[in-house]
């Protein structure tokens, strides 16, 4: 081969790797569900693995404390200990 047909392949070789390049490429991003969270239906965003997931719920659980008992019992016995000081005194 002279100069011209080693020129001529070696143009065809980088456009073939171009167009293999570019077809890796595309079908990476063909593969991916999303790209952002608008991509994805309402509900859902877009994961760092390019896949849409649902938003968790969390949910919040509210405990209420009723104190009224022991708050009576602490009066009696602050009321109880009250008496018997000043039964001592007496």
């Amino acid at each position: 081969m002279n100069k011209k047909g080693v020129g001529i392949f070696g143009v065809i070789l980088i456009v073939a790797i171009g167009m293999f390049i570019y077809w890796l490429i595309t079908t990476s991003l063909e593969t991916d569900e999303c790209r952002k969270d608008s991509d994805c239906a309402s509900g859902y965003y877009c994961g760092s693995d390019f896949s849409c997931h649902e938003f968790k719920t969390i949910e919040k659980t509210v405990i209420q404390y009723n104190l009224l008992w022991p708050s009576v019992i602490l009066s009696f016995a602050i009321i109880a200990a009250a008496f018997v000081l000043r039964w001592k005194k007496n």
